[in-house]
């Protein structure tokens, strides 16, 4: 997939760009640009579509299995 993304967090007043790798319905897996300050909980805008709220499920190196609420 590769397409790029933006993290939303606190409020709308925190943004982090990110790499979409895949997407499904139920969920998507992210490579952020600094997975350490990835929150647990966000919104993900895709650079093509609606935004989706998120909830991290697993992280391993750089990137995160997100699931969407």
């Amino acid at each position: 997939m590769l397409k790029s993304g933006t993290i939303i967090h606190s409020g709308g007043k925190c943004t982090m760009e990110c790499i979409i790798l895949d997407m499904s319905t139920d969920g998507a897996l992210l490579k952020p640009m600094d997975i350490l300050f990835c929150p647990q909980e966000f919104t993900l805008k895709p650079q093509i579509g609606e935004a989706r709220a998120c909830e991290v499920k697993w992280r391993d190196g750089t990137v995160a299995g997100v699931r969407f609420l």
